[in-house]
């Protein structure tokens, strides 16, 4: 039934991969060379006080899996009748989650090691580590609503 606890942390899910989209999750800054950008879902930007700002990396596989993250939260909140496809797209989208956290600290490295920069992370940057947790907690409610389930038609 769609009033089950794990839909709530799929909805958590949902709200904190959400976040993660709409700024910047770090600040790149060396304050020697006076270089800033900042890191956004779908690149590095440099910061410059004149115009916009530029491109200065691309983050390629961040910013699918960032959208991916979310849809499949939402396609499994919709599977509620089918908790063993549930679990799959749960597990597929705890996966996608690892991923985006690893991808988004290799594709950060060059960008900070070439310009002798540190980071300054934000709020932002913890988005995708509460987003794995909640997959996780609902992974397990789902997994135990299937054994008590099964307990139920041992029973019978």
């Amino acid at each position: 039934m769609i009033q089950r606890i794990q839909t709530l942390f799929l909805l958590l899910t949902i709200i904190a991969s959400s976040l993660f989209l709409t700024g910047g999750y770090v600040n790149i800054i060396n304050s020697t060379s006076g270089y800033e950008a900042v890191a956004r879902f779908s690149g590095v930007y440099t910061v410059s006080s004149g115009s916009g700002n530029a491109m200065a990396s691309h983050l390629f596989p961040v910013p699918v899996i960032s959208v991916l993250v979310p849809f499949a939260a939402v396609v499994a909140i919709f599977l509620y009748k089918n908790r063993k496809l549930q679990k799959k797209i749960i597990f597929f989208d705890i996966m996608l989650e690892l991923i985006l956290i690893i991808s988004v600290f290799i594709l950060l490295l060059p960008v900070v090691q070439h310009n002798s920069a540190i980071l300054k992370p934000g709020y932002r940057i913890i988005m995708p580590l509460l987003s794995l947790i909640f997959l996780v907690v609902a992974y397990l409610g789902i997994r135990k609503d299937d054994e008590l389930v099964k307990s139920y038609d041992r029973l019978r």
